[in-house]
């Protein structure tokens, strides 16, 4: 399947909260500017960052699958036969290029402003493969994770 970050969204994101997130994520792109991204990997525009989304990828070989968070909870996909308890399911593959690291920061930057929102998961382990991007969070924006914000805390 490849290397995968899932998170859930239950309601939506106050607009207050969210001017905190997009803040927050356009300051951690400005500071790892050897990270290129783009609105979609094949795309000549920056990424999207509104009142409404948050939308990037890598750059041609080095983007994968393009990643989008939104202030609003999207409906319940087709494939999904019942509602899910911790909300709307979405994912994003990156397959642990470069740009990872920005969707990563962007969803523990999530996570802290709209706790009640969303729930992660992630195919990466939290001692491993997210210690960059927590060394980032914590750099920037002295937002510490002291215990791993997965479900269940894997």
């Amino acid at each position: 399947m490849g290397y995968t970050h899932y998170w859930y969204q239950k309601g939506n994101v106050a607009p207050e909260v969210w001017g905190k997130i997009t803040e927050a994520v356009e300051k951690i792109i400005a500071a790892t500017p050897k990270v290129e991204i783009k609105r979609e990997y094949n795309s000549i525009s920056p990424p999207l960052i509104n009142k409404q989304e948050i939308t990037f990828n890598g750059i041609g070989d080095l983007g994968h699958e393009t990643f989008w968070l939104t202030r609003e909870q999207q409906p319940t996909p087709q494939w999904q036969t019942t509602p899910n308890p911790l909300g709307t399911f979405s994912f994003c593959k990156t397959a642990n290029k470069p740009y990872d690291l920005l969707v990563c920061a962007t969803l523990l930057i999530a996570k802290c402003y709209a706790d009640d929102v969303f729930t992660l998961a992630s195919d990466g382990e939290w001692e491993r493969e997210w210690e960059q991007a927590k060394k980032l969070v914590d750099e920037e924006l002295d937002i510490k994770f002291l215990v791993c914000p997965f479900r269940g805390g894997e």
